[in-house]
Order: C-alpha cells, then sequence, then structure tokens
C-alpha cells in the first residue's frame, strides 16, 4: 500500500514537474546541501507533499535540526547548561526552553532565506535574550551575501549538481547504505531518546522538587510577613502607650507645679497666721496693761478720797468754829488718768468700747466664724462647679488647679483674711474665662454636656451661698457703728472683708449666670439646678 501510495505521489510529482514545478526540488535544499542520490531526492519530495508546509516552512524545520541547532547549543543563547540545550527533545518538551526554541526558529529563518551561518556564530551572543537575537539577524542581514536567492531560478544556481545518472549497482550500494544507515540512525535516536526521557523524569523531579521548595519559601515568607505586621502592631501599640505615659508624665509635672505654687501659697498664709497670732497677743498683752492701769488707777483715786475725808474730820474736830457738811468735788482728770472711759474702752465684760457705746468682742468673734464658714462653703461650691465648667470647656490646666485647690478648702486650709481674699479673687477669674470660653464655643459634644451639666448643682449652691453671706456680713458690720475701734478691726478683719468684697462678686456672677443659662439652653442641658442662684440674685 506505502509502495502503491509513493507511486501515486511521484507520478504527480513528475506531472508537476512537466507543468512547470521542475525545481520543487532544488526549494528544498538549504544552503551547502544536496542531494546524496536520487532515491532520498525523490522521498523528500514525498515527504514534503505531505507534510502541508510551504517551501520556506521545510527549509526553516531543516534549518533548526541541521544547522541552527548544532551551532548555538553551545552558545550564550542557551540560557543553562550548554548540556542540557544539547538534546532537542529536552528544548522542544520543556516549557523552560520555550523562549530558546523561538530564539533558535527565529535564527533558522536566515538559513531558510538563503544565508550561511557559521560555527563562529556561536560567540555573537553573551545572553539569552530577544534583543540579542534581533542584532544578530540584522548583522548577518546587512553583512552577508545569500548563497542562494529562493527568488530567483534556481537551475542556474545549483549548476545541475543534483542531475547525476548513477549506475544500478551504485543505486543498489546507496540503497543498501541509506537503510543501514537509516536503521543505525533510529537505533541511535532510540538511545538518545531514552537517555533523553531519563533527563527529563529526572529534570521533572528536581523541578517538582524546587516547586515544593518554593512553596515552603512562600509559606514562610507569609509567615514573616504576618509576624512583621503584628510586630508593626506591637510596635505602634507600644508608641501609643509611650505617647500617653508621656501625656501622664506632662500631666503630673503640671499637677506638681501647681502643688508647688499652693504649697508656697500655703507657706506665705501659714507666715501671715503666725503674724496674726502674734499680733493677737500683743493686742493680748495690751489689753490686760490697760486694765491694771486702770484698776491702780481706781484704787489712787479711792485711796486719795479717804485720806482727804480724814483730814476734813481732824479739822472740824480741832476747829472752833462750826462745822458745815459739804460733799468733796471729786478729783478731775488730768491727761486721761482720772476718766478710765477717755480712752475710748468700755469696761463691758467681754467687750471694747466703741463711738456708739459697749460691744460684745466675743459674740462679733463667734459670728465672724459662723461667716467665714458660710464664705467657705459658698466658695467651695462655686470652685467644685467650675472645675467641671473648665474641663468641658476644653481648660484642662485651669480645670486640675481648681480641682486641687477644692482639696484644699475642704481641708480647712483657707479661712484667713488673706485666703479668702485669694480664693474669692481665684473665684472671680475662673468665672470671667469660662465665660469667655462659653462665648467661644458655641455647641459641646455628648461627653462635655455631661460634665457641664455636672457644675450646675454646686454653682447654684455657691452662688446663692455667696449672696446670702454677702448680705449676713453687712447687717453684722452695720451693727457695729460707723467709727469702730481699730482693736475691732483688727479682731473682726474678715467680717469686714466678705462685707466690702462680696456686691463686686454678687455683680459679676450675676451677668455671668445669665450667660451660662444662655449656654445651657442653647446645648440643650437642663437649667433647674441654677435657678436657686438667680432666685438668690432677685433675677
Amino acid at each position: 500500500m506505502n509502495l502503491f501510495f509513493k507511486i501515486i505521489i511521484l507520478t504527480i510529482f513528475l506531472f508537476l514537474q512537466e507543468a512547470g514545478f521542475a525545481d520543487t526540488s532544488l526549494k528544498l535544499l538549504i544552503p551547502n546541501e544536496s542531494y546524496k542520490n536520487e532515491d532520498q531526492k525523490q522521498n523528500e519530495i514525498i515527504n514534503f507533499g505531505q507534510s502541508g508546509l510551504t517551501a520556506k516552512e521545510w527549509r526553516i524545520k531543516k534549518c533548526y535540526r541541521n544547522v541552527t541547532f548544532n551551532i548555538f547549543w553551545k552558545s550564550g543563547l542557551c540560557p543553562t547548561d550548554p548540556h542540557m540545550c544539547i538534546h532537542s527533545y529536552t528544548v522542544e518538551e520543556l516549557h523552560f526552553f520555550k523562549k530558546y526554541y523561538d530564539y533558535l526558529l527565529q535564527i533558522s529563518e536566515l538559513c531558510a532565506d538563503g544565508y550561511v551561518l557559521k560555527k563562529t556564530d556561536r560567540d555573537f551572543f553573551k545572553k539569552s535574550t530577544q534583543g540579542e537575537v534581533d542584532r544578530f539577524i540584522e548583522k548577518v542581514r546587512k553583512n552577508r551575501k545569500k548563497k542562494i536567492d529562493y527568488s530567483r531560478p534556481l537551475q542556474d544556481q545549483f549548476a545541475n549538481k543534483n542531475n547525476i545518472e548513477p549506475t544500478q549497482s551504485t543505486k543498489v550500494n546507496n540503497k543498501n547504505n541509506f537503510k543501514q544507515n537509516q536503521t543505525n540512525e533510529q537505533k541511535k535516536n532510540k538511545e538518545e531518546l531514552e537517555l533523553l526521557k531519563k533527563q527529563v523524569k529526572d529534570l521533572k523531579e528536581v523541578e517538582k522538587k524546587k516547586q515544593k521548595e518554593i512553596e515552603k519559601l512562600r509559606i514562610s515568607e507569609k509567615k514573616k510577613l504576618k509576624e512583621l505586621e503584628l510586630a508593626r502592631k506591637a510596635e505602634k501599640k507600644r508608641l501609643k502607650e509611650i505617647k500617653d505615659a508621656k501625656k501622664i508624665e506632662e500631666e503630673r509635672e503640671r499637677e506638681l507645679i501647681l502643688q508647688k505654687k499652693l504649697l508656697a501659697e500655703e507657706e506665705k498664709k501659714i507666715q501671715q497666721q503666725k503674724k496674726l497670732m502674734e499680733t493677737e497677743k500683743n493686742i493680748e498683752e495690751i489689753k490686760k496693761m490697760i486694765d491694771s492701769d486702770n484698776r491702780s488707777k481706781k484704787s489712787n483715786l479711792v485711796q486719795n478720797h479717804d485720806v482727804k475725808k480724814n483730814i476734813a474730820v481732824k479739822n472740824e474736830e480741832n476747829s472752833p468754829i462750826k462745822k458745815t457738811t459739804s460733799k468733796p468735788n471729786p478729783p478731775k482728770s488730768s491727761g486721761g488718768l482720772g476718766n478710765p472711759f477717755s480712752s475710748g474702752l468700755s469696761f463691758l465684760p467681754g467687750g471694747f468700747g466703741g463711738a456708739g457705746g459697749g460691744l460684745n468682742i466675743d459674740a462679733l468673734l463667734g459670728q465672724q466664724s459662723q461667716v467665714v464658714k458660710t464664705m467657705t462653703n459658698a466658695l467651695l461650691n462655686l470652685t467644685e462647679a467650675q472645675a467641671k465648667f473648665l474641663e468641658a470647656l476644653g481648660e484642662k490646666d485651669a480645670a486640675i488647679a481648681a480641682r486641687m485647690y477644692v482639696g484644699a478648702l475642704k481641708k480647712g486650709e483657707a479661712i484667713g483674711k488673706d485666703d479668702l481674699e485669694k480664693a474669692l479673687n481665684r473665684t472671680k477669674e475662673s468665672q470671667a474665662v469660662i465665660e469667655k470660653k462659653m462665648l467661644e464655643v458655641n455647641i459641646l459634644d455628648a461627653k462635655a454636656k455631661i460634665t457641664f451639666s455636672k457644675g450646675l448643682p454646686p454653682y447654684g449652691k455657691g452662688v446663692a451661698g455667696l449672696v446670702s453671706t454677702g448680705f449676713q456680713a453687712q447687717q453684722i458690720v452695720s451693727s457695729i457703728g460707723s467709727n469702730p475701734n481699730p482693736l475691732i478691726i483688727t479682731k473682726i478683719g474678715s467680717l469686714f472683708f466678705i462685707a466690702k468684697n462680696t456686691p463686686s462678686a454678687i455683680s459679676l456672677f450675676s451677668s455671668s449666670t445669665g450667660t451660662m443659662m444662655d449656654f445651657a439652653n442653647k446645648n440643650e442641658i437642663d437649667t433647674k439646678p441654677i435657678e436657686e442662684a438667680r432666685d438668690a440674685m432677685g433675677d
């Protein structure tokens, strides 16, 4: 059947040759190639006819196998070990060599176009890239002349090299040699194929092992990235903690500074209290001296009166003149010694004299103590309220200072006149800051509203207490008179201070309370707790 098929193909070929395609066999040849015999020529024509390729595609295929592959396996164009590129099965089957295989086909096209490729061409390639291949092709086309020009008639170019008429014996020998060579080549190819299969298998195993290692590396890398991300989060958290710790430390430092200031103020207050105690001690000594002096003067007056009376009795007894009864004139005071009230001092029990008569100093001191206590409670409530307002309005440092001062007031450390003055001034200053911030901050957030609302109840109590205390102090001072004794002023100085300074404070809080109610209404905060303050001021 194969013989019959070959006869048909040969008949067709001969017919085509007669029809003008006599040079078909020549188009199948590549540079430096010729047919060894007629059988080879006929077999190639038959194979070409069965392939379905064009003449150029046939030549590219032959150039690849017979020329290009054999030259460039040992060049820089091979992407790996040259002993891997020497096997066509490896190059054509493994994906790793896909680009290298494509490069060889591109170079084979030069050969198929009639250019002769040399072994020295392998030295051109230093690396396996498309750019290198493009430069090589351009160099060959510019600098080399085609040995065969397939666009021109081929008969003259081959000069009848293939028109050999072998003898019958030669034909037989050639045919036997061809079959022997073909058998040997098949055997060799089979052995080479087995070897290549083994190499490919080994390569696949190596590649599989490498893929596993790559997968392990990917998993390890993924794990490292996850650990790195966790480390970054931990570092971020640590930096945040450090930042928060710094803020806490800064706040503590501010508190320490404020505490130092308060301690300095307390130290100053203690010194003032010591001076006040010394002054009171001196006053007591002066009082004792005055009392002793008055008692001595009174005793001398009585003794002088008795002596004069005795002298008069004796004179009457010795005198012949009729005695007349007469009342001796009381001795006149000289230099303020005869009248114990001339000094302006009263000898009412426990009291000092004033321009309007006698006053009970012990009662006044008790009233002063009560007024000071009421004033301290009022300032304590106001300061507690202001600490909440300042915190809600964003004045943290001022809020801390206010809370610390609340602690001092609760301990009863601010009870003297100077301390009352400082406390009242501090309260006025804080209220001015609060009023200013209420004009700057229109709307509070939810948390700030809660804080602000917590300050309203003590604020109402504080303002009401301030008004009540001021009114009470003014009533007590009015009862003393318009020209009190200086010693009285020394004793009840706190009472005079409260009576004098509460009106201005009440005026300030009266104005500020209205602003505060407007601010609370704007922020939808219940104003009922400060109604007490407004009622106390008569609004």
